[in-house]
């Protein structure tokens, strides 16, 4: 989070999850980052650390640009063997859009794909042509490049 806007974003969401009616009942201990600054970039490293290390899970909320200190904590809590939440708004779910609405159908499924199935889906779709699918398939791709396809 670097912009106001990440802070009051975040805020939201946080405020929003934890007052949900079936996860305030279950007096979840939480982190919020909206209420912790630290000017100093290692300081704010350990403090995450300890929180990670602390934690029984993480909710990652992607936003529209990722630090390497939110992939770091969500990369850290897996190697810890705890589960990783990723969540992602649907910033185009009222737009009525058919190629929007396709991924969206594929993406509400994709925890029960693996890379793969998800790419051949995409194909199938006519989202991806056989010359993405075969470029995209391979593990070492990055995430922008991925998004470029798409989009």
């Amino acid at each position: 989070m670097r912009r106001r806007e990440d802070f009051e974003l975040n805020y939201k969401f946080i405020e929003k999850l934890v007052n949900h009616d079936e996860i305030k009942e279950l007096n979840v201990l939480y982190f919020d980052p909206t209420q912790s600054y630290v000017e100093d970039r290692v300081q704010k490293g350990l403090i995450e650390c300890i929180m990670i290390k602390r934690a029984k899970a993480t909710i990652y909320n992607a936003q529209e640009e990722e630090t390497f200190g939110k992939v770091a904590e969500a990369t850290l809590t897996l190697a810890h063997g705890k589960p990783v939440i990723i969540y992602i708004p649907r910033i185009l779910e009222n737009y009525n859009n058919e190629i929007i609405q396709k991924i969206y159908n594929i993406l509400d499924n994709v925890a029960f794909y693996d890379h793969v199935i998800f790419l051949e889906k995409l194909k199938k779709e006519k989202l991806i042509t056989d010359d993405d699918f075969d470029e995209l398939k391979s593990p070492e791709k990055e995430k922008n490049r991925c998004n470029r396809k798409i989009s």
